[in-house]
């Protein structure tokens, strides 16, 4: 309960920083407290990996390897932010690189947060044993709907053919 409770609070602190925070070149305090937050998350799952042994058995796991993913894009983030006030500190860099360099790290942040959503969101349901078979109904079904359109493709097909053959 607890650790739902601070995933929450992450992921709720993450949507602020994205929606309340403007992309500037200085961190807001918000902005500040969630990237000191990521960056403890990174170290735990830091000293995860070197008590593993080797990069290759750590990233065995599912959730590891959805992990790393996540602390790829935020670094990405944090690094256009860093590379965009390191060019506003050179004034004949174009302000226009400037705000792509920004907005390309928004992008990045932005990936990150639906992957820390998605990674949030199935460890929470993995806990739950009543989701358990609604996730395994829920998979079946898509099956069958993918299996459903694949016939249904190559029944159009043949009628597409059949009738433009037809056609003067």
């Amino acid at each position: 309960v607890v650790r739902a409770a601070i995933d929450i609070s992450y992921l709720l602190l993450f949507a602020h920083v994205l929606l309340w925070c403007p992309p500037d070149l200085w961190c807001s305090p918000a902005e500040s407290v969630f990237y000191s937050w990521t960056a403890t998350n990174a170290l735990e799952e830091y000293l995860q990996y070197l008590s593993a042994g080797s990069l290759k058995e750590h990233l065995r796991g599912f959730w590891n390897v959805v992990d790393a993913l996540k602390y790829a894009l935020l670094l990405f983030a944090v690094a256009a932010h860093a590379i965009a006030l390191a060019l506003w500190l050179f004034p004949l860099v174009p302000r226009a690189m400037l705000y792509a360099t920004l907005a390309n790290g928004r992008i990045s942040l932005s990936l990150g947060a639906l992957v820390a959503c998605l990674r949030s969101l199935f460890a929470m349901l993995a806990y739950q044993q009543s989701f358990g078979v609604l996730f395994i109904s829920c998979f079946r079904i898509m099956a069958d709907i993918k299996r459903f359109m694949v016939m249904l493709t190559i029944v159009m097909l043949a009628f597409a053919i059949a009738f433009s053959v037809l056609l003067p």
